[in-house]
């Protein structure tokens, strides 16, 4: 997944939303990157919290300031996929550059 913003500012990543479905065993591994270099790694666990849940909800600070943002979105388990129902963003310009 790829952010930018046309007009040249600097774009603040401050927060995400994912819903996934959920999975029997596993975690899902966000990686962001700014111009192809790592920004860190953040696992999100795709079990169900409660018995019967469908739909997985993950809500995290990120806070990335960049031109260009890439996400990476990663199964750490061979033969399951990941369904993202909705991914959501905050983004902000940043003025302070």
């Amino acid at each position: 997944m790829e952010l930018t913003n046309s007009k040249g500012l600097v774009i603040d990543l401050r927060e995400m939303i994912l819903r996934m479905k959920v999975q029997a065993a596993g975690t899902m591994t966000l990686t962001p990157y700014i111009n192809s270099i790592v920004q860190g790694v953040k696992s999100l666990d795709m079990t169900a919290e409660i018995a019967n849940q469908t739909i997985r909800r993950q809500r995290f600070g990120l806070n990335i300031k960049g031109h260009h943002i890439s996400l990476e979105f990663a199964l750490n388990v061979a033969g399951q996929s990941l369904y993202l129902e909705d991914v959501g963003a905050l983004l902000i310009p940043y003025l302070d550059q």
